[in-house]
């Protein structure tokens, strides 16, 4: 749960501080806007590539270097919260390169209206949603599954999960530029 609160609150707060920035993008153009949604639809194409072509495109993963320093480090996240926070905080960092095309689609999205308690709120609800899953694996943990046993379901849907997460980022950035242009 210490690892699962750092995650959350390192996405919340990337999106607090990248919330105001990409106001200020759009404020600037609407190319800025266009352009995001140029780089939203570009993540799409490669996580559909993805399922096409596993593991073809490492920019959607945690770089090697981080994710073996994740691997020796996970030991010591036992019975360490502090650790297991900064574990939580760092691998947060290092995958929002990797997750962060939906974030940033719906970073831009939410900037039309700048920095409010709405916006607090969907950055709030959204990176619970984000969580969820962990939460979900957690529980199923808790309940006695093997990590050997979720790890076979995960990686069995991840193609689907990638093809999905695809769709989902083309019609974000279809929709981010109709909503330019109008």
């Amino acid at each position: 749960m210490v690892y699962l609160l750092a995650v959350f609150l390192t996405y919340l707060l990337a999106g607090v501080f990248l919330l105001p920035i990409i106001q200020s993008l759009g404020n600037f153009s609407v190319n800025a806007y266009i352009a995001i949604a140029i780089i939203v639809g570009v993540f799409g194409l490669i996580e559909i590539r993805e399922y096409f072509k596993p593991g073809d495109t490492s920019i959607l993963e945690i770089p090697s270097r981080y994710s073996e320093k994740i691997k020796l480090w996970k030991e010591k996240m036992l019975n360490n919260y502090g650790f297991t926070f900064l574990m939580g905080a760092f691998v947060a960092i290092v995958e929002l390169p990797c997750t962060g095309a939906v974030y940033l689609a719906v970073l831009t999205l939410m900037s039309q209206s700048g920095l409010e308690v709405s916006n607090i709120v969907m950055l709030i609800a959204y990176n619970f949603l984000f969580i969820l899953p962990l939460i979900i694996i957690l529980v199923i943990f808790y309940k006695g599954v093997s990590s050997e046993k979720i790890t076979q379901t995960v990686n069995k849907y991840k193609p689907y999960m990638r093809l999905a997460t695809g769709i989902l980022l083309l019609l974000l950035a279809l929709w981010m530029a109709r909503f330019a242009l109008v």
